[in-house]
């Protein structure tokens, strides 16, 4: 689901398991229980744990892009199906992460946000991906993320909340994860 080719932290690493059991509950707060999800989620929170995971998507000129109206139009500019899959894939991912985990940097950016504009973009981006995923074994998975966008993101609420916790932080120091 989560490219394995971007994967950052190890399969097998420890902090894996602990992100899968976060997204288990989380979700199962909002009464999401696939486990399609769950495992797609977890990964999520695997693989953009680390600041330099987060900004994925680059413009063509190399630098991240750190804003979500230039993840769009890059997504939008892309003319072959899999990157243009790719990077909606990366900007949903993003938007879903940003909200769930860190909604009060919206505000703190050169260029703030309101956090509508990034849910809006969240659900057209996992729908844009579904649709291009027909190929796929999972389209569902993006096509659920598309329309309980919301409901994602307050399950990922209950995992910040959960992890802000001095033991977790003390975990992802000793993981060498911060």
């Amino acid at each position: 689901m989560n490219d394995p080719v971007e994967a950052t932290i190890p399969r097998d690493h420890p902090i894996r398991a602990v992100f899968h059991t976060l997204a288990e509950r989380g979700l199962g707060q909002r009464n999401i229980r696939d486990r399609a999800s769950v495992l797609y989620v977890g990964n999520l929170l695997a693989e953009r744990v680390r600041t330099d995971d987060l900004y994925r998507v680059r413009g063509r000129d190399g630098r991240r892009l750190v804003h979500v109206a230039d993840m769009v139009a890059a997504a939008e500019m892309s003319a072959d199906r899999q990157e243009r899959k790719r990077r909606y894939r990366c900007l949903g991912d993003f938007t879903l992460f940003m909200l769930g985990l860190f909604p009060e940097n919206l505000d703190r950016r050169r260029r703030p946000v309101r956090g509508a504009y990034f849910s809006a973009q969240g659900r057209r981006s996992y729908h844009i991906v579904a649709d291009l995923a027909w190929t796929d074994s999972e389209p569902d998975v993006y096509r659920r993320l598309s329309e309980r966008f919301e409901e994602y993101v307050r399950g990922l609420n209950w995992v910040k909340r959960y992890i802000e916790d001095p033991f977790f932080k003390y975990m992802f120091r000793e993981f060498h994860i911060t």
